[in-house]
């Protein structure tokens, strides 16, 4: 997974609570709780996003088609982390988030747990095939698009 380590200013925040299950034997958390972070901010974003553009996103039939996770440093129950979501690319189909799992202020040098990538899938259950992103829908996530800076 390419990409740099900085949290966009419109990128959407959500603090994470941590809990004793969520730890392993070695005392950091176990890294497929990191998925779990990763849902709870795609979550609360829908809602946040529902809210806002007065509509119900709730309802949109989406699959998770990938989950891509760098693992970059161990998160300890005494952490508080949050997770930074964006949408990075909007396809006819699909379309991705980007995350950074993260503890500190997004502007000034946050320690960086994990970054990961999400791809969503529009899908009609009822013929079992994916299906163009609707225009509305379209529209919504252009506003919380960041194009990654060439390398």
């Amino acid at each position: 997974m390419e990409g740099n380590l900085s949290i966009p200013d419109n990128a959407y925040i959500v603090p994470i609570q941590l809990r004793f299950v969520d730890t392993d034997l070695a005392g950091h958390v176990n890294h497929a709780n990191f998925i779990s972070y990763l849902e709870t901010a795609r979550v609360e974003w829908i809602k946040f996003v529902s809210r806002e553009q007065q509509t119900d996103l709730i309802d949109i039939p989406l699959i998770i088609a990938r989950v891509d996770i760098d693992y970059l440093s161990p998160i300890h129950l005494h952490h508080q982390p949050k997770v930074a979501l964006w949408v990075d690319h909007i396809g006819t189909k699909s379309f991705s988030f980007s995350y950074l799992v993260f503890e500190g202020s997004p502007q000034q040098d946050p320690t960086i747990f994990a970054r990961a990538t999400t791809i969503q899938v529009y899908f009609d259950y009822s013929v079992q095939k994916s299906i163009p992103i609707p225009e509305r829908e379209r529209d919504v996530l252009a506003q919380f698009l960041v194009i990654a800076e060439a390398q």
